[in-house]
């Protein structure tokens, strides 16, 4: 996590001064907390459903046009990489993987 960037997200929570110069050890109860915090303001669409977990991350969406899929997905994907950029926060390229479920 970048450390200046979950500073500058509890100051938008108007957390006391005090609050926002102490560490918390690695593994700590409250790092999921401030995890969720720092990604509060990721970007959301309507068609497409974000699901963050820890360091795991999945979108979705259905329809039956695969176009719509594609180029819904893929809006989604670039401004998750926006938001990515801005806050730091670095992705796995090795990682992501894509399933394509064709009900019938």
């Amino acid at each position: 996590m970048w450390h200046n960037g979950v500073i500058v997200k509890l100051m938008n929570y108007k957390l006391p001064d005090y609050l926002l110069k102490k560490g918390t050890p690695q593994g700590s109860s409250i790092s999921p907390t401030l995890y969720k915090i720092l990604n509060s303001d990721i970007t959301r669409n309507d068609k497409v459903l974000n699901c963050l977990f820890a360091d795991d991350s999945a979108i979705l969406t259905q329809d039956s046009n695969i176009k719509f899929i594609i180029k819904s997905l893929q809006s989604q994907l670039d401004s998750i990489e926006s938001w990515c950029i801005k806050w730091r926060f670095s992705v796995n390229i090795n990682k992501p993987k894509s399933k394509y479920y064709q009900l019938k």
